[in-house]
Parts: structure tokens; sequence; C-alpha cells
């Protein structure tokens, strides 16, 4: 078989294969699955949930990454915007911002306040924390009127709070315990205290409202019997967590103390993640859960009057010991029985029911969708010029709208999204939908037949070098970041006779004066050849999930020329898409921060393909042969 006719087929192969193995919705892609869906409800926010919190089932309170605040009535399943309490924060960084200072000087007007915590100590009594400031706010009411409320201490950063019936307690780095015996309307500093600046308190931990753990930042475990008058430092081993008095070994902060009984405890430290089964006399290292289970099905314990804390339920038996704390951050109660993520995932039992979404609350139109396409676990559908979204299947809202009515719409596995329109143009969106663009790139055009199982487009395609003569592929490649980028080239040449290669690499780390490293020489046919496929199927193969969160871009260009004609195609651009971490499913997550945590690079992960990186990669590994070889 000749060359040409066998990339040909590799391509084809490639792509269709691609199509074949992502997998359509089961809503039936393409065709009319006669949902009606609501054009009112839209996306409210692209921030990430940085803080969540429910009194109820219903009724629940959501901030963003970028301090929005929002409220919702319906369990999540739609919110609005809410005022009350960034106006508070506001209102409070103002009244900071206006009271000199010992020196004469005023507070820093650039001080954002945020709230570390809401906590709910029954249906009606919330108290909220703010960071590194000595005040709290509290609500008796279900969170309709907040009450300041002034901490006796000096401003400084609270870990997280604890709570046993209407007793609280807080501590700080700084080294203070407070106390509050009526649901954080008073508070008082405990005057035993054995932490101080140099060793703050890292957590706290209580099984009644008196008994009570403490761990330091210097590795030190404390108990008190009497609610936090007084501690008593608790005996240590040499292999656990805690750090024996006088010993040189090195100490850990307890990062986290979670106590189911008197005996059985939890807890995450500098030194890794451990269990006790007998009061912390003894203590069993155990790897990360994260590590140990494919798949989280969070729970939510409750133990009489004590705060609730979300577990991970291993197995079916429902004692103390089935159940391992979560105490990875991102995980908070849903009303009596349910635990919400920060991916806004609802759980209820360990099962999950619904993905949820910023969104509002909807109207009373209603459109059916022409058509639904699914990919990385989102569905898409459109009606007429709207492009809806839904996680779940069930809560669809619009993301997007074409210049024209919608046909055809193709969902990627790369997270692109490609829209034919009645005008027979084709529109292409960056992971969101929201934003559309027309596109004659011919990747697109193969992406969007092979996708829907159309025949693929005849087009003037690069895989012509191989057969045609005279002929020539340019690579242009290279990366852009923050610390500057490279900007190289490879141009292969066939003639009748021969073939020839012409190198300009631009290394990373050079200085400004250096000169990019150039080379020209000719090449055997074979070997042009090679390259030329190498670099051809690296740029058609079917792209998977990329990693869009980084700094660090990778692009290439291809170009080229077949014929005595001198026919020219390109510039064909690969290009690395920008995006936000919400647009990234959870797994896709996980395995970027594994590969980046394991030195490895992206393109090594099973599933992740992008051709951008693989082109400039090949390109680089074909510039070095001919700049090394003699």
């Amino acid at each position: 078989m000749k060359p040409t006719k066998l990339l040909a087929g590799i391509i084809s192969a490639a792509v269709l294969g691609g199509a074949a193995s992502l997998g359509l919705s089961c809503l039936g892609a393409g065709t009319g699955p006669d949902l009606e869906v609501d054009p009112d409800v839209k996306r409210l926010s692209h921030c990430d949930p940085r803080d969540i919190s429910f009194r109820n089932e219903q009724e629940g309170w959501l901030r963003t990454a970028c301090s929005e605040w929002f409220h919702t009535n319906d369990g999540g399943r739609s919110w609005r915007e809410d005022t009350t309490l960034k106006e508070m924060l506001v209102q409070e960084r103002e009244s900071r911002s206006s009271t000199a200072q010992p020196d004469g000087s005023e507070a820093s007007r650039e001080k954002l306040l945020t709230l570390t915590d809401l906590l709910w100590l029954s249906s009606t009594e919330g108290l909220a924390l703010v960071d590194d400031a000595p005040v709290a706010f509290r609500t008796e009411d279900g969170g309709r009127s907040w009450t300041r409320i002034t901490l006796p201490v000096k401003t400084d950063s609270i870990r997280r709070p604890e709570a046993v019936g209407e007793r609280l307690w807080l501590c700080s780095t700084e080294g203070w315990i407070l106390r509050s015996d009526d649901a954080g309307l008073n508070w008082k500093e405990l005057p035993g205290t054995p932490f101080d600046e140099s060793d703050g308190c890292w957590s706290l931990s209580f099984v009644d409202e008196s008994d009570g753990w403490a761990g330091g930042q210097s590795g030190a475990l404390w108990h008190t019997g009497d609610g936090g008058e007084t501690w008593k430092r608790m005996a240590a081993t040499d292999d656990g967590p805690v750090t024996p008095e006088g010993s040189d070994t090195v100490l850990h902060s307890w990062h986290q103390l979670v106590r189911i009984t008197p005996l059985l405890a939890w807890a995450d430290t500098g030194n890794g993640r451990f269990r006790t089964t007998d009061g912390g006399k003894t203590w069993e290292r155990l790897t990360p859960l994260m590590e140990r289970v494919q798949e989280l099905r969070p729970v939510l314990v409750r133990q009489g009057s004590r705060l609730p804390w979300v577990a991970h339920a291993s197995g079916e038996a429902r004692d103390e010991s089935s159940f391992e704390p979560v105490m990875e951050f991102g995980f908070w109660p849903w009303g009596e029985q349910g635990v919400l993520t920060n991916n806004l995932e609802f759980f209820q039992a360990g099962a999950k029911v619904r993905q949820g979404q910023i969104i509002s609350a909807g109207g009373s139109r209603r459109v059916t969708l022409q058509g639904v396409d699914g990919a990385r676990n989102s569905s898409w559908g459109w009606a007429d010029e709207l492009v809806f979204q839904s996680k779940d299947g069930e809560t669809w809202f619009v993301t997007g709208r074409l210049p024209t009515p919608v046909v055809r719409l193709a969902a990627l596995e790369s997270g692109f999204l490609l829209a034919r329109g009645a005008t027979g143009e084709l529109f292409r969106s960056n992971f969101r939908g929201e934003k559309w663009e027309k596109t004659e790139n011919l990747l697109d055009a193969r992406d969007f037949a092979a996708r829907v199982g159309e025949p693929v487009p005849p087009v003037f395609a690069p895989d012509c070098v191989l057969s045609a003569r005279p002929a020539s592929l340019t690579v242009r490649f290279g990366m852009t970041s923050c610390g500057g980028g490279t900007d190289s080239t490879l141009t292969l040449e066939f003639g009748e006779q021969g073939a020839s290669a012409k190198v300009e690499l631009d290394s990373v780390g050079r200085d400004w004066w250096e000169e990019p490293k150039k080379i020209q020489r000719p090449l055997a046919r074979q070997q042009a050849e090679a390259a030329a496929q190498a670099l051809i199927q690296a740029a058609f193969r079917a792209e998977g999930p990329i990693n869009c969160t980084g700094t660090t871009k990778n692009f290439a260009t291809l170009e080229w020329t077949c014929g005595v004609e001198g026919r020219r195609g390109g510039p064909l651009e690969l290009r690395m898409p920008t995006c936000e971490v919400d647009e990234l499913e959870p797994a896709d997550l996980k395995a970027i921060q594994k590969a980046l945590m394991s030195s490895r690079e992206l393109s090594d992960v099973p599933g992740f393909y992008s051709r951008p990186v693989a082109v400039a990669k090949e390109a680089q590994r074909i510039s070095k042969e001919l700049l090394e070889s003699p």
C-alpha cells in the first residue's frame, strides 16, 4: 500500500474510531428527544463554590471564589443573589478601615473580609465567623437578620469551630481558646490554654460538653475533661502523629481531629493520616482516603447534639468503625441526611441524587429540544438558536446563543462544542457553550463529521506531501507562558530525487542575545516521510480531555504545498484553550493533579490528548535529532 493511502486510512480510523468510543448521550444524539425545557433558566456564576451552608434540606447559602453570595429555597435546584451577608461584610470592612490605628494611620481599605464558616446549631440559630477579624455574626431567625458579636481576642486566623449543643469552642494559631455556653451569644477566653503564639491551636474535637482534645502546631496533643478550663498533655508514641515531650522527633501539626467516641478518633497531620482505637495511646498510620477508594460515597453522621461530620461509608455495617471521616475540605451537610460537595453534587445515604449548578429559577415559558448530544458527563441540547446544558439530564439551563438556528450540535470529548447552523456554516465554542465563532478549520470540519456520523468532507489535507512531488510541510511550534516562550520552525521538503530539512529551534531558557539553533541538511526520502507522517498523525488524532488551566500553552501551525502547481494548504492552527477550573470534570482535575505530583507530562496520562502538545512535542523531537545527528 502506498504511504499516502496508508496514512489517510490511519487518520480516518483515528478520527472515526475516537467518535465511536465517546458514547452518545442516552437521550439520543441528533434526535428530537421531546424534552421541554425552560429558556428562562440561566447560569448565574462560573466561579467555584467556596463555602456552602444549609440550615435544612431546602434553604441554604453559597459563597463563590468571586465573593458572590447566593441563596436557595428549593434545596439547591435554583439560586438567587443574596446581598445580605455580602453587605454585612462590606459594612464591617468600612467600619474597620475608618478606625484610626494606634500609630495614627487608618486601616487598609483594601482589606477584603470573608466568612470562614457559616454553621447552624439548629434550624434557626446560626453563627458566621469572619476570617482575620475578631467578630462573628449570629442569627436567631434562620438567616433573615444577623447580629454582630465582638470576640474577646485580637485579630487572627480562627481554626474550624467545634460545637456540642449550645456550647461552642474556637481556637486560633495565635494560641487562644474561646468558649460560648449560649450558642455564640457571649464568649469568654479560657485562661488555661496550653498554646501560645509559637505553638498555635490547629484543631479541636469534643465528644460531649466536657471531654475534648486539642492539637497544636508543634505536634503536641492535649486533653480536657472540663470543657477546656484545664488541659493535660496526652501520652505520645514515637511512631504516631504525637511527638514525645523532649524528643528529637520531627514535629508535625494536627491539621484536623475527628473524635467519634472516647476511644475512636481520626487525625490528619503533617506526618500523614492516623487512627486510634484506644483513646490516643497508640496510633495506626493509614494511606490517604482519596488514594484508597475509587469513588467517595459521602454520608452525614450525627451524634446527639454534636455538629455533624462527613464520612465515607465502608461496607454495609453502620457502627462507628464503618465510617471514615472525609477530612478534606469541600464537603458540607445538607439537611438531616444529605451531603453536598464543592462541585454541587448532592448525596443522600452515600448515593448521588443529582448534580447542581448555580442557576436561576425559571419562568412559565417552555421550548422543546430539537436534539441532544453528550460528552464528559454533560448533555447539550438545542432549540432554534439557543444552546442548553445539563449535568444530570434533568435540569437544563441556557448556556449560549448562535447567530443562526442550530441544525446539529456535536459535543467532543476534548470539551469543545461544534454546531452547524441553518446557513450551513460551522461554529465552534470553547467548553462552556457561551461564545460561538464561525470556524473554517479543517480539523473542526473533520471532527464534526466524525462525531455526527457523516462522511469526512473532501478537503486539501497535508497528507498529500507523502506522495506529491514536489511538496513541503512546515510546522511552526512552541509554547507561551508567564515567563516568556519559544517559537521554532521545522520544514520538510520533498523533491523528485530526494528530501531535505530546515530547522530553527528556539530553546527554553536561552538568553535574549542568543540566536536560535539553525540547520539545513539533506535527508533520506524514507526518513523525511516518516517525520511528516508522525507530525500529521499527531495533528489529526482525536483529542481527549485537555488541561486548559495551566499558564503554559503549546501551539503548532501546519502549512503545506503539493504538486508542480504549488497548491498551498493551511495554515492549520492548533492552540490550547483557556478555561476555568469549573469547566473540567472532577475526574479530569484529579488526573491533572496526579500527573503534576508525579512529575509526569499530561500527554502521558491515559485518556488525555492535546493536538498542539503532541505536534509540538513531536516537532521538538525531530528537530533535536536532526541537530544532533552527524
